[in-house]
């Protein structure tokens, strides 16, 4: 899972630089789950496109990966 979401984000580089939006990226490790890689790509995607959307020009996105009990969990969280 982590590897989708670092792909994702290879994508929204520019875009993020531009902004001058900082991601800050706090992943567990060995977090799997059992996902369709492409489905899963597009959530992510829109995620962080609507992160970066409402997130202020120099902002800072965090995306965090974690486990809770049987379930996966993929918040992002937007600062000013």
């Amino acid at each position: 899972m982590k590897d989708i979401v670092e792909e994702a984000l290879m994508s929204f580089k520019p875009m993020l630089g531009m902004r001058r939006q900082v991601i800050i990226c706090d992943f567990e490790d060995d977090v799997c789950t059992m996902v369709e890689p492409t489905e899963i790509s597009l959530v992510i995607a829109n995620l962080i496109e609507n992160a970066s959307k409402y997130t202020p020009e120099g902002g800072q996105i965090t995306i965090k990966l974690h486990k809770e009990e049987d379930f996966t969990i993929l918040p992002l969280v937007m600062t000013a």
